[in-house]
């Protein structure tokens, strides 16, 4: 919502302090500054751009904190000496959401939102991110050749460094010394790397690169390893299924016939697990078909694990 700070309509904003004056321009994204250095100063930057007006004002700041801002070509102060103070607490990271509230209440001032600081942080720490320069990459390539002179030296080193160099392209990586290293590595596991022996009887066989095949390679070294259970394992696992089925049989027959609920203190009746043995002998014809035949007409030739 536009307010005194941030409304656009027929506003022109100016500055000046003890160093330099200028005026503040706005565009669809950004806002800029342009600046004119006083005599008897050091000339500092002539323009100063930023997201948003609070971050511009802030830079400026950071130039020289005497700087006051003004609205409109007439001259007139932006806000009262207080709310300029206020809106410098507000966008100065060094100082506290306390100090700032405190300052408002002081001043009988409604805080307003103060800026995401740790955002901007991050951002920072994402720009230092930068890729290595020419000279870095070229001193990492010639460190990884002296540390890998099996198939970066002798007539095939052209064609490996040029399949380290498809690698990296293919995975947009750039040419550090750990990135080649994982280049070597993943080229090797391939088998794609010439050597000395390539080309001659019995000499290692050379497979086409082919980066599908590395990052097939890649996901199989990288799944985990299937879990190997003992012969005891197996065999609690299966009597738990086996207790459970029975279960599930118990609780199917009592449904029908809940008179049959063994009291408390007493065990199941004779009835009780003739049903049971009935209804597991029911669910397994309906599994098995060929259990249709005369050998498995009654309950008693069911044969099943149970307490």
């Amino acid at each position: 919502m536009p307010n005194k700070f941030t409304q656009t309509e027929n506003k022109v904003l100016t500055f000046e302090s003890n160093s330099f004056k200028g005026t503040i321009t706005h565009g669809t994204y950004t806002w800029t500054a342009s600046l004119q250095w006083k005599s008897g100063y050091k000339p500092g930057p002539g323009v100063i751009t930023a997201i948003s007006e609070e971050s511009l004002r802030a830079n400026l700041k950071q130039l020289d904190a005497s700087v006051t801002f003004y609205v409109n070509a007439s001259g007139a102060p932006l806000v009262s000496a207080d709310e300029v103070a206020l809106e410098q607490m507000r966008v100065d990271p060094a100082v506290s959401d306390e100090a700032y509230r405190n300052a408002c209440r002081g001043f009988k001032q409604t805080p307003k939102a103060r800026p995401d600081f740790n955002a901007a942080a991050q951002a920072a720490t994402t720009l230092s991110h930068r890729l290595p320069t020419f000279a870095e990459q070229n001193e990492a390539r010639m460190n990884f050749n002296r540390t890998h002179p099996e198939i970066m030296s002798g007539p095939h080193a052209t064609f490996n460094a040029s399949l380290i160099d498809r690698f990296l392209f293919d995975e947009n990586l750039p040419s550090t010394f750990s990135t080649l290293n994982k280049a070597c590595e993943e080229l090797s596991l391939g088998e794609m790397f010439r050597d000395n022996t390539s080309g001659t009887r019995g000499g290692r066989i050379v497979k086409p690169y082919d980066i599908d095949v590395l990052r097939r390679i890649r996901r199989r070294n990288d799944a985990p390893a299937p879990v190997r259970r003992t012969a005891a394992e197996h065999q609690r696992e299966r009597n738990d299924e086996k207790l459970s089925l029975v279960a599930r049989a118990r609780q199917a027959v009592l449904a029908e016939y809940p008179e049959l609920t063994p009291q408390p203190g007493s065990g199941e009746s004779g009835e009780l697990r003739k049903l049971i043995d009935a209804q597991l002998l029911e669910w397994a014809r309906q599994e098995n078909p060929r259990m249709q035949s005369t050998n498995y007409k009654r309950a008693e030739d069911l044969r099943i694990f149970r307490n």
